[in-house]
């Protein structure tokens, strides 16, 4: 029946998009879209096999020449479109792409295609502020230090030198202040910040401040004009921060105090030191920890040591560490197994690491895992190690 083949069709589809091939990048596997195009041969090649082969060969040679260009729509059948552009990637092996079949023979040759890592585009787009230009005006920004992903197109940034925290849709020219004052105003109450140097949300829009400059953790809830402290007592120029939404906790890097501190959220509020100063094995490794990013499936916490000039994994179960990225001995260099004076840190979505290598003025990504030992070599994905404000 019709609604058998329907299913069928369906069913066969499933189980195409299941079996896709899945390309390498830097040891992680991750799948990727495979799009086919119908392309019709001809009419006067008939049934000739060389004559389509000859056509493939064109058409081959075509998206050879133009993939650095290719600019492709999806049109959605409720009217909505995706623009994107295809760029050419680093060959890692091969697969099948072109399949001609003959009517007449029953037999089946192909051109083989290159399998390609996913590439990152080498030229950056300001989605927020305006480049080299700082102010307290709704469209300028001054030395953010940090930046949260809220939602897929908006961000959340720590504008440090305006003493605010900014709300900005990808798109937009310009921002709105959801913590601070809107014109920059500094101070210790709790309308205010000073300097903010981390920023974390929760999924239910409440957002959390490393104020540094006040040395408190301020909670400002969605739509709130004025924060409430979770803590201050013992603070020492707190900068990352982090949220566990599983089981409601909070990690902040108590940068001054080379450790870090976990607020679990309940009332009343219970600290503890979870890393740094309570190592299994002395010394103490961390030295002014500043970016960190909570990995769930380990249980651990990923740290930008800035003053060490490494990344260092630190398992919460067993306060035991690894060196992920950079020199154990905290040696800072170009080289890219090196770093210098790391800021910033996170995991992407194949658990590479990502470190804004702050000193070397440029982004640089790290395989997860071995080795440990100073040895691994990233691979630089944005900036060229020059300071400038060229995108």
């Amino acid at each position: 029946t019709n609604a058998d083949s329907g299913r069928r069709r369906r069913d066969e589809f499933y189980r195409e998009k299941r079996q896709l091939p899945t390309c390498d990048q830097f040891g992680s596997v991750r799948s990727f879209v495979q799009i086919t195009m119908r392309i019709t041969y001809p009419k006067k090649c008939g049934i000739s096999l060389s004559c389509k082969n000859k056509f493939v060969n064109s058409i081959s040679a075509l998206f050879n020449t133009h993939a650095s260009n290719f600019p492709v729509t999806f049109v959605f059948a409720d009217g909505r479109s995706i623009q994107l552009e295809l760029f050419a990637c680093k060959a890692t092996g091969t697969f099948q792409s072109f399949g001609i079949s003959s009517a007449t023979t029953g037999t089946t040759t192909t051109t083989r295609a290159p399998v390609c890592s996913l590439q990152w585009i080498a030229i950056g787009t300001t989605v927020a502020g305006v480049t080299n230009n700082s102010s307290t005006d709704t469209s300028r920004l001054n030395t953010p230090r940090d930046v949260f992903l809220d939602t897929v197109n908006t961000l959340v940034v720590a504008d440090t030198t305006n003493n605010r925290i900014q709300r900005w849709t990808i798109g937009a020219i310009q921002g709105a202040t959801v913590a601070g004052q809107a014109d920059g105003g500094v101070g210790t109450d709790a309308t205010q910040l000073s300097g903010p140097e981390g920023v974390a949300v929760d999924p239910n829009g409440n957002i959390y401040v490393a104020d540094t400059v006040n040395n408190r953790v301020q909670l400002w809830p969605l739509g709130a004009t004025q924060g409430t402290t979770i803590t201050g007592l013992g603070l020492n120029s707190p900068t990352g921060i982090a949220y566990d939404a599983n089981l409601n906790r909070l990690f902040v890097a108590d940068t001054g105090n080379n450790q870090v501190i976990q607020y679990t959220l309940s009332n009343p509020v219970v600290s503890a030191v979870v890393a740094g100063t309570n190592a299994a094995v002395p010394p103490n490794p961390l030295n002014a920890p500043t970016g960190i990013f909570y990995d769930a499936p380990s249980d651990s916490l990923i740290i930008a040591n800035r003053d060490a000039n490494n990344i260092i994994q630190w398992f919460l179960a067993t306060n035991t560490f690894l060196v992920l990225a950079g020199d154990p001995a905290g040696t800072t260099g170009t080289a890219l197994n090196r770093l210098s004076a790391p800021r910033g840190v996170t995991l992407d979505s194949n658990r590479n690491i990502i470190v804004a290598d702050t000193g070397n003025h440029r982004i640089i990504l790290f395989a997860f895992g071995s080795p440990t030992d100073g040895t691994k070599t990233g691979r630089i994905i944005a900036g060229t190690g020059a300071a400038g404000n060229d995108d």
